[in-house]
């Protein structure tokens, strides 16, 4: 007899089932055969072969298309009416199992897909495999463990073979009911290269640009969680297969359910129906850089779910369109997947932000083409734009830089992608634009996540707040998590805007870490020679320390929640010195003629022509900028003794210390780059930043190999090339020096009960120097957590229910700036709502142990959601507000303990 014991949380409930994810092995007819031994399975099977369609009005069609606000076509969907009782091969084995194999071929297809009429079943024992030609690429096994999915992957080449296991004495067969066939003639990158006889076969020539940028290149440091979060996808639409981007996105119950943001314009679904057909591929990356985009590599992952549920989108929304080149609303869809990602594919529930105020820097994450995933860089602040004279102000627009790999931008397939600010958190989702390899700095535009949160229409399924915030927290950002999620404690995290300063200097702190804390306490090694400074102190969130002994200094941070504490120790991090210089940049080779240097730089007054030589200092030679002012930068290398030649590959790269911290790492400080090859230049064009320091910074210029160097870096060394550094005086532009601040925050949340400490951050711009925080009614709350009304991010609790407005003056050299709230903050009183907490104790679940059934009384309490787990996590059943007695069947599993989670 099968006991089951059952124990009882009080947490947050999750998902119902398993999408398309297999359960490994290899198909039975790869078995190996002793030579000289007869093969016990038959070579010859049904095998469909079809035509090639017409691709010359399909390409017309495409070029047509070729807007990022049209969805990027990869197939075409030829009907078929095939079932494994109408067509395929059986074969009987010795020991009576039997084996069920069908082909379809179609020649010049990169690869192939399939799509069900219904959902493929699988009985008891039965395993369900497909594979190439050549046996190289092969999917399942799918089993009586994975519930149905409409739609399978793609495979490789011209021919694609469905191979089916029955085990002897099973007589139900599965459903297996082929409706189209995908024939993919673009968009599988290289992926698929590595399973093909011959790669030149499968390269695709409608590749992502040379431009773009790998997410495994250098340029994804700080990002890597944010981009486990992005997944490529393919759907259905009109007899044809297309590809977008999107992501997988956070909700304030932090319980992992499998959301996923993208864009509208992908499909224009309007219910779930329109989802069935999805395929989501995870992981689709490259495992190593390569600039360029060129280079074949083995790092395919069969990571795939397909199906989902339909939550949300701009389709359903209240914002209609005037033209047929407008895009919907926002342009968002949220679709919840059909299961719960497997822990295996690593993914990344990604934070947001619904912030009005524009991200100051950041990145977008996207698969171009349908390439392999690629990250652009931003370094500016977006700006409000509209659409093709659509929803006035919906978008975000964006200008990408150019940043040590390449110059990231946005394809077709980039729809739907994910825009990140410069805490990490999404902003927008790709709705299209101008950005190409040949305009890199033509902007892109991202329907804002603002907009799509509650601003489309009241409805749920017209907003992004009834799912990511089902507890209606009024949460205004909230950070991305990996599974397991749910509430933990802190991990300690933070980061200084400056780590070499100069006496004197202060230094402002970021706390950065996951997990919510409710508390920070921070300390500083020696205890001397430095003080707090901008009303902050030891219990900030994040502190202003002003530094004035010279030496190294030791900095801790420990944050706490109800869960715990974690503390991030970072020696000698802050270096106090008299003089701060440049790291160190040179390069060994001994000059020859025929190597590649530097023989002439211009900018300005600037115009040097120089021999080789490893490192030079120029810093003698100076030139004076503007802030705000455009100059082009011009560096000529020589090889061979001729000037302007370069070896293939080469990479020159221009880089100028905005700040004067005497690193070239910041956002922005790298004005120019190329790598020598077609189409390269040796004129660089850039702005000066309105907030650089006045004075003396250095300007670096470099050239290296990259092929022996790797990626060309401002500081180490290098084996060929050259390196000089050059004095640039900055002086104010037509402002007169210091921007005055453009005072803008937030808070955590808007909507609290009384004695709700609700934390507000300052996202003022130009870099204010003090704050001052009013709040009005002038009592019913207090500061707390060591903040007060000077504090840069201070802390208030609510102590009286009622409305309140909030008021920031943010104030530096250049001037004063205040953004007043009015109404901002709505305190409720909970002792007239009528509401009371629930208590578990209240809740009986019986019989317990069980057999079989069990059930929960929930008569007596009022549940949201509630769910059953066995001890891997994996999902039994769930239900979203259940109320009455539910019931749950464990007949069919094993004995041991299982958890009923309650919300």
């Amino acid at each position: 007899m099968k006991k089951r014991l059952l124990t009882i949380f009080g947490l947050s409930a999750s998902l119902l089932s398993f999408g398309q994810i297999s359960e490994g092995g290899v198909p039975t007819t790869f078995a190996k055969v002793i030579q000289g031994e007869t093969p016990e399975y038959n070579r010859d099977y049904q095998i469909i072969e079809l035509d090639e369609p017409n691709m010359i009005p399909i390409y017309a069609e495409d070029s047509e298309n070729s807007q990022k606000d049209k969805p990027y076509r990869v197939s075409i969907n030829i009907p078929l009416n095939l079932s494994i009782t109408n067509s395929g091969t059986w074969e009987v084995l010795d020991n009576g199992d039997k084996i069920w194999r069908l082909g379809i071929k179609m020649p010049k297809a990169k690869a192939l897909g399939l799509y069900f009429s219904e959902g493929v079943s699988i009985p008891e024992g039965g395993k369900l495999h497909a594979y190439n030609s050549n046996h190289a690429q092969y999917v399942g096994a799918y089993t009586s463990n994975t519930p149905s999915f409409q739609s399978m992957e793609m495979i490789e080449g011209e021919l694609l073979t469905l191979e089916y296991f029955m085990p002897a004495g099973s007589t139900e067969l599965p459903t297996i009911e082929i409706s189209d066939i995908a024939y993919f003639y673009r968009g599988v990158g290289s992926r698929l290269a590595i399973f093909s006889e011959s790669t030149k076969s499968i390269e695709d020539q409608t590749r992502a640009q040379s431009c773009e940028v790998d997410v495994a290149c250098s340029e994804i440091t700080g990002w890597e969680t944010q981009r486990d979060g992005v997944v490529r996808y393919t759907f259905v639409s009109g007899g044809s297969t297309y590809l977008c981007s999107g992501s997988m996105v956070n909700n304030t119950a932090n319980d992992c359910k499998p959301y996923f943001l993208t864009a509208n314009h992908c499909g224009n679904p309007t219910s779930s129906a329109n989802i069935t057909n999805h395929t989501f591929y995870f992981n689709y990356q490259r495992p190593t850089c390569s600039p360029g985009n060129t280079t074949p590599y083995s790092g395919a992952l069969s990571q795939t779910m397909s199906g989902g549920i339909l939550r949300a989108s701009s389709e359903l929304g209240t914002i209609g369109t005037s033209g047929s080149n407008q895009v919907t609303g926002s342009d968002f869809v949220l679709i919840e997947m059909n299961s719960t990602v497997p822990t295996a594919y690593n993914p990344y529930y990604n934070g947001w932000d619904r912030a009005t105020s524009a991200a100051t820097s950041g990145v977008g994450i996207h698969h171009p083409s349908g390439h392999e995933k690629k990250i652009s860089t931003y370094s500016t602040s977006l700006s409000t734009a509209t659409y093709n004279g659509g929803w006035s102000g919906a978008h975000w627009a964006v200008t990408w830089v150019a940043t040590t790999n390449g110059h990231g931008v946005t394809e077709g397939g980039s729809s739907g992608s994910p825009i990140f600010n410069q805490n990490g958190l999404i902003v927008g989702h790709l709705s299209g634009g101008s950005s190409y390899c040949s305009t890199p700095t033509a902007s892109d535009l991202y329907g804002k996540f603002i907009k799509a949160w509650d601003q489309e229409g009241t409805n749920a399924n017209q907003q992004l707040k009834a799912w990511l915030d089902p507890g209606n927290t009024g949460a205004t950002t909230l950070a991305g998590t990996y599974a397991p999620c749910g509430p933990s404690a802190p991990t300690a995290q933070f980061v200084a805007d400056q780590t070499t300063v100069v006496p004197g200097t202060t230094v402002t702190f970021t706390d950065q870490s996951t997990g919510s804390p409710t508390s920070w306490s921070w300390s500083v090694s020696p205890a001397t020679g430095w003080s707090y400074a901008g009303g902050t102190n030891s219990t900030s969130q994040n502190p202003q320390i002003t530094f004035n002994t010279l030496g190294l200094h030791t900095v801790t941070l420990t944050a706490t929640n109800g869960l715990g504490s974690d503390s991030e120790v970072k020696t000698d991090y802050i270096n106090v010195t008299n003089v701060v210089t440049p790291c160190v940049a040179t390069s060994t080779h001994s000059c020859a003629a025929a190597d590649e240097y530097i023989s002439n730089v211009t900018l300005n007054t600037i115009n040097n022509t120089s021999n080789c030589s490893n490192y030079t200092d120029f810093t003698a030679q100076s030139t004076t900028l503007t802030q705000g002012t455009a100059y082009d930068v011009t560096v000529w290398p020589t090889t061979n003794g001729t000037q302007g030649q370069a070896y293939t590959d080469d990479e020159i790269a221009v880089w100028i210390d905005w700040n004067d911290d005497a690193d070239f790492n910041d956002a922005g400080e790298q004005v120019g780059y190329t790598i020598v090859g077609n189409g390269w230049s040796n004129v660089f064009n850039f702005t000066v930043p309105a907030t650089t320091v006045i004075g003396d910074v250095t300007m670096r210029v470099r050239i290296s190999y990259q092929p022996d160097d790797g990626a060309i870096s401002p500081c180490g060394t290098t084996q060929w090339g050259e390196t000089e550094d050059y004095t640039i005086t900055i002086q104010a532009g037509s402002g007169g020096g210091t921007t005055a601040p453009v005072a803008q925050f937030v808070a955590d949340q808007t909507t609290a009960p009384v004695n709700t400490t609700i934390s507000f951050t300052d996202q003022s711009t130009n870099s204010p120097t003090s704050w001052s925080w009013s709040v009005s009614p002038a009592s019913g709350w207090s500061y707390t957590g060591g903040t007060s009304a000077t504090s840069q991010n201070p802390q208030i609790n609510f102590t009286t229910a009622g409305t309140y407005s909030v008021t920031l003056t943010a104030t530096n050299a250049g001037g004063s700036d205040s953004e007043v709230k009015t109404n901002y903050i709505t305190i409720t009183d909970n002792t007239t709502n009528g509401v009371n907490e629930n208590g578990l104790n209240t809740i009986s679940i019986y019989p317990n142990p069980t057999q079989n059934l069990v059930f929960v009384d929930l008569n007596n309490v009022n549940v949201t959601s509630i769910e059953l787990r066995d001890v891997t996590g994996r999902v039994i059943g769930a239900q979203i507000n259940p109320n009455g007695i539910v019931k749950f069947n464990l007949s069919n599993e094993s004995s041991g303990v299982y958890f009923v989670t309650i919300r």
